[in-house]
This record gives C-alpha cells, structure tokens and sequence, in this order.
C-alpha cells in the first residue's frame, strides 16, 4: 500500500529505513501481501497486523527511539569542539521519547549525528556521559545546571567510529534506568586541544533546554559548572536511544 505521511523512518540519509516509535507505518500493512516470513533483519514479519516497509517495529533486539529528524545542524551541542575542554547538558521531553507514556526500561547506548568538519576526532574524543530522570522542562539562565547528584554516571572512554555524516554510538559501561518523563543528558568532554568546528544534527525546540559551558584553558567540572559559555539555547543534539529488549523485560515492559 501506500501512505501520504511521512512514513518516520530512523535515519533514511544514512540508510536506516528502520521505524521509529510513531511512525504510521506500524500495523498499516496487509498480511495477505506480505513478501515472506521474515524482514530484513531475519526477524518475524507477522506478529499481528504486518508493518509496511522492510523492517517490523520492535522485532530486532531491542528499540531505537530517535529525537530530531530535521537537517538542520549546528555547532555547540553536544559539545563545541573550537574549546579544549566541554560541559553541556540537555532536556529531551517525555514527548518525544515516550508519547504514549507506556515506555520504560533500560538504556543501554545513545548516538549523536555527526556531521562534518570536525577532523577525526582525535582533539574531542574522551568523553564522560551522565543521564538522568528529570521533571525540568528548561533552563532558565546560564547558572541553572542540574546537580551532579541526581544524574548517573553511564560512560568513560574514547568514541569510535567517528566518521562525517554518521551516527557516533555510545555505549554505556552502566545501563540507565528511563523511568518515563523527561531525559537529561549530560557531556563532560576532557580532551586536551580542540578543532573548529564539528557540526551536529540539531533539533529546534520552543523552551531553552541546553547549557555549554566550554574553555580553551581549564577543564568545567560536572561538581560544580562554571557559568554557561553558551545558553540556555533553543536548540538540542538529534538523539537515539536504544532500548534493548532484555533488558527491557527486566524493568517490566
């Protein structure tokens, strides 16, 4: 069949023609049409009603929910890769993680879209990613970082795989627990030396809902962040967050 709306697929720029949570493909095919029994990742096609496309929601080894689909990009967020040194944190809404307001579970690994002009990375690779559950919905000045204490610690280490025009994936040492809401992400970038300038896929949003702090000399602490550089700023770095089906039964979904 087809459809007039846009069919929300993850990434189709880099060939992921994967279904993100909303698409209105799901459950719009017909069964009676379905060409075989598995998809292209080799799982089950039929499992009710058949999705339209070449992969089924929700049958490969976990989820994938994806924020920002728009190619629009910028420089600052997740980090602004001219400073040596980074701190940033951001809010994504429960709306655009979870609509329904039924997800829960563990994350496992996150991706930010890379898009060009940062070299190879070597000058902003070492990295420290915090998440944590929040009911902030924006930051209201350059000051209004939230408190180390209520975020978790889920990665230390070098990126790999850094490559324009790519999605450069995280995974996390310690899975974080998503209790439905708000997100907050948080960058500590601790490399020494920078490269003007990276730029990122970026979502426009109606509520400032991102802080930079960034210095050529001395390295922000996450404990206590200087005052932003940059922010609070109507922008956040497109996202994925990946939901792995283990674990996600485990947390009762």
């Amino acid at each position: 069949g087809n459809i007039s709306q846009d069919p929300m697929f993850i990434y189709p720029g880099s060939g992921n023609y994967r279904l993100q949570a909303t698409s209105p493909c799901i459950g719009a095919g017909s069964n009676s049409i379905s060409a075989g029994e598995i998809d292209l990742d080799g799982n089950p096609r039929i499992s009710g009603v058949v999705d339209m496309g070449a992969y089924e929601f929700g049958s490969m080894a976990g989820t994938t929910i994806q924020i920002g689909n728009e190619p629009y990009t910028a420089w600052t967020y997740p980090i602004n890769t001219c400073y040596e040194y980074n701190y940033s944190q951001q809010i994504y809404l429960e709306s655009e993680i979870n609509p329904s307001g039924t997800l829960t579970g563990f994350i496992t690994k996150i991706r930010f879209r890379y898009s060009m002009y940062g070299g190879n990375g070597d000058e902003w690779k070492n990295w420290t990613v915090y998440l944590g559950n929040t009911t902030r919905e924006e930051f209201i000045s350059g000051a209004d970082w939230v408190p180390l204490n209520e975020l978790t610690h889920v990665f230390t280490g070098t990126l790999t795989g850094i490559a324009e025009d790519s999605w450069i994936e995280i995974q996390f040492q310690n899975p974080f627990y998503y209790a439905g809401g708000n997100l907050l992400v948080a960058v500590d970038e601790n490399s020494s030396g920078g490269y003007c300038t990276a730029y990122w896929g970026v979502e426009y949003t109606n509520a400032p809902r991102s802080l930079l702090s960034g210095n050529y000399n001395f390295n922000p602490d996450p404990v206590n962040p200087p005052y932003a550089t940059n922010g609070p700023d109507y922008e956040v770095a497109q996202l994925q967050l990946f939901f792995p089906s283990s674990l996600a039964i485990v947390a009762g979904v």
